[in-house]
């Protein structure tokens, strides 16, 4: 039995066929990409502005600048943003340009 093994084996490793090569797979092409995230962003912190001091003695200025606004200063509030890339393999490395940015709303 271990002799007919040993000739059943023996066949793979002949070199009548030489052109058996094993080819690597193709490598990923890293482009470009757009991304995008949301989030929510709490602060226990509430302030609001209320002017005071030597605005009280002009009332008329106080008055219009008090009601361009809310005065509410809260400091949470979702945001919203993108992340941008594009990106060159060349050989092993990688180069790329990204970006991201986001927008805060209240």
């Amino acid at each position: 039995m271990l002799a007919v093994c040993r000739l059943a084996s023996a066949g793979a490793l002949s070199d009548k066929n030489p052109n058996l090569t094993v080819q690597s797979p193709a490598s990923p092409n890293w482009t470009g990409y757009l991304g995008a995230f949301a989030g929510y962003k709490y602060s226990p912190v509430d302030h609001d502005l209320t002017l005071g001091g030597s605005f009280n003695q002009i009332l008329f200025v106080k008055s219009g600048l008090e009601s361009r606004d809310s005065g509410d200063l809260d400091n949470g509030g979702t945001e919203l943003g993108g992340l941008p890339g594009f990106n060159y393999q060349f050989r092993q490395p990688i180069f790329g340009v990204e970006a991201a940015g986001g927008y805060l709303i209240f």
